[in-house]
């Protein structure tokens, strides 16, 4: 299992950490700023949930190796439900008041366009979306298909991001993040988290 995470952890900063690097070689630095900021700046939205959903993992690990699918089921929505809310809002509030905090924060030379902020703010709810469903697939040990499809998710990031910011500028890099994200990860993701919230993973 500590070599899965490894994986998922290569995965993540393939996903993660490539952006910048293909916008710097593609389209020059002065356009790294602006993406830089702007994701930062939306990536506060689940700073919260990002601290608090891995505290739950002992305690759906307990319930599923004694098999209380009831709470696990009631648990489970409820960490989907609050957290996808609340970030569901602050990407909300971003998308109109991103660029004029980024102006104000880091200079009107940071501050992305439109649909470069709102595309970012619909990743953000994708990425939350995905932490609840990785907390559970982690504290039930279903991690083999995750570090399958999470890495194939980084490959394909990676190929679109190159095509794509050579057409459509940096907004292409993050629609390659979206569309791997969503081909590859929430949609497998949501399959496992349902086979297991039925209870078909349980022995």
């Amino acid at each position: 299992h500590g070599m899965l995470f490894f994986v998922l952890q290569i995965a993540g900063l393939a996903v993660f950490n490539t952006d910048n690097l293909i916008i710097a070689h593609y389209l020059g630095a002065e356009q790294v700023t602006p993406y830089a900021v702007a994701m930062r700046l939306v990536g506060y939205a689940t700073a919260l949930q990002a601290l608090l959903i891995p505290s739950l993992w002992p305690a759906l690990s307990e319930a599923y190796v004694g098999g209380d699918m009831v709470w696990i089921r009631k648990s489970y929505r409820r960490i989907m439900h609050a957290p996808l809310l609340i970030v569901t809002s602050a990407a909300l509030l971003l998308g109109f008041t991103g660029r004029w905090v980024i102006s104000v924060w880091a200079g009107k030379a940071a501050v992305p366009g439109s649909l470069l902020l709102w595309g970012m703010c619909f990743w953000i709810i994708l990425l939350s979306i995905t932490l609840n469903q990785g907390a559970l697939l982690a504290a039930t040990q279903h991690l083999q298909l995750q570090a399958i499809y999470s890495s194939i998710a980084a490959v394909v990031n990676l190929i679109l991001s190159i095509v794509l910011v050579q057409h459509l500028g940096a907004i292409g890099v993050l629609l390659a993040t979206i569309i791997s994200y969503l081909l590859f990860i929430v949609f497998p993701a949501t399959w496992q988290v349902r086979q297991i919230l039925r209870g078909r993973y349980l022995h």
